[in-house]
C-alpha cells in the first residue's frame, strides 16, 4: 500500500491555489498487477455538528472557521504536466473525479489496474480539491477546507484482462476561449478494439437566459456534446445517438433534523437543504464521483496506427466552463 496523503489540509484562499492541489510521487514497481486501486477519504470540519461546540464560529461569523460548507470539484491526475516540468509532455491522466458533499465526509475509489499494467514504475499523483474561503465567514468558513487522505493499494498477480496501453488526450478546463485541435494518438499493434473515456462536468459562469439552463451556466445547463475519431462521430454507451447531453437528475437526499443553523437538512450533504442537493446538474451530483462516458470505436477506428480525436460542446455561454478529461483505452 502506498499512502500518499494522510489528513492533509486543503484550504484555498480567494483567487489562490497554493493549498488546492498537492503532488506526490509513488512507485508501482514491476508488474504484473491483479488489481491496483486508488482510494481517497475526505473529512470535513463542518460535520458532525458537535464540532461546532468544540470549535464555534468566530465572533460575528456564521460558521466555524475551518468549515467549507459548499460542494467543491476534486480530481486525481497521474503524471500532471506541471509535475514533470516538460511542457511538451502528454496531458496527465485523470483517474478519478468527484464532487465534495456540502460540508460532509466522503470516500471513493477508482480501479487503475489497466494503467498500472501498461505503465509500471515511478509516477506522480496530483490531488486537486477546489476549496475557497469566505473572509467574512457569512456563507462559509473564513479558513474553510477539508482534510484529505489518499492511498494506492497494489495487488500483484495475473491481470484479469490484457491491457495494451492507456493514452491521455486532454485534461483541463474548457471554455469558449479554449483552442481545439486534433488530438493525435497511436494504437499499438495487436489492438482489435478501443474506447474513448470522457470525464466531463459543467461548472459556474454567468447566467444563461436560454431554455437549456435552469441556473448558472454551465452547472445547470443541458449542452450537447460530440466525440469524434478520424472525423466520424461516436455514440457513447447508454446514449441513443452520437450527439449526447451529459446530465444527472438522480441526485439523492435523505432528510435529517437537529441543528439550529440548518433545521431540516440533507443527511448526505449536511450543510444544504434537500432542494439544493437534488437539483439536476451538468453530469454531477454533490457528494458523488463522476462516471466516465465511454464511447467505443468502430473496427476501422480501432486499427493499429495513428488516429485523431476531438470533442466539442455546443452553445456554451461566455464565462461558462467545463472540466474535461479525455483518454483512449485499447
Amino acid at each position: 500500500m502506498h499512502k500518499l496523503l494522510e489528513r492533509e489540509w486543503f484550504s484555498g484562499p480567494m483567487l489562490g491555489y497554493d493549498k488546492q492541489y498537492m503532488d506526490r510521487p509513488f512507485d508501482l514497481g514491476a508488474g504484473p498487477f491483479a488489481e491496483v486501486t486508488l482510494t481517497f477519504q475526505l473529512e470535513s470540519p463542518c460535520f458532525p455538528f458537535d464540532k461546532w461546540t468544540e470549535s464555534p464560529p468566530p465572533e460575528g461569523q456564521m460558521f466555524p472557521a475551518q468549515c467549507d460548507r459548499f460542494d467543491r470539484l476534486m480530481y486525481f491526475e497521474v503524471d500532471p504536466v506541471a509535475a514533470t516540468g516538460d511542457a511538451t509532455a502528454a496531458p496527465g491522466l485523470q483517474v478519478l473525479r468527484a464532487i465534495t458533499p456540502y460540508g460532509g465526509p466522503l470516500e471513493k475509489s477508482a480501479d487503475i489496474t489497466d494503467f498500472a499494467n501498461t505503465q509500471p514504475g515511478p509516477h506522480s499523483l496530483r490531488s486537486f480539491l477546489g476549496t475557497w474561503v469566505d473572509d467574512q465567514g457569512q456563507v462559509s468558513g473564513s479558513d474553510g477546507g477539508y482534510f484529505l487522505s489518499v492511498t494506492i493499494h497494489v495487488q500483484h498477480g495475473a491481470p484479469k484482462r490484457r491491457a495494451l496501453g492507456v493514452t491521455s488526450l486532454y485534461s483541463g478546463w474548457f471554455s469558449l476561449e479554449s483552442p481545439m485541435t486534433d488530438l493525435e494518438f497511436t494504437l499499438p499493434e495487436g489492438t482489435t478494439h478501443a474506447e474513448l473515456q470522457y470525464l466531463v462536468t459543467g461548472h459556474g459562469g454567468a447566467m444563461d437566459p436560454s431554455s437549456a439552463c435552469i441556473g448558472a451556466a454551465e452547472e445547470f445547463c443541458q449542452r450537447t456534446h460530440h466525440l469524434t475519431v478520424d472525423g466520424a462521430e461516436l455514440t457513447p454507451a447508454g446514449y441513443p445517438r452520437a450527439a449526447f447531453i451529459p446530465w444527472r437528475d438522480d441526485c439523492g437526499c435523505s432528510r435529517a433534523q437537529g441543528h439550529p443553523m440548518m433545521g431540516t437538512y440533507c443527511k448526505e450533504n449536511p450543510n444544504r437543504m434537500e432542494s439544493s442537493v437534488t437539483a439536476p446538474r451538468a453530469n454531477w451530483c454533490p457528494g458523488d464521483d463522476v462516471s466516465p462516458i465511454v464511447a467505443p470505436l468502430s473496427a476501422a477506428q480501432a486499427k493499429p496506427g495513428l488516429h485523431r480525436a476531438r470533442f466539442a460542446i455546443d452553445d456554451m455561454y461566455p464565462e461558462g466552463r467545463w472540466q474535461v478529461a479525455l483518454a483512449v483505452y485499447p
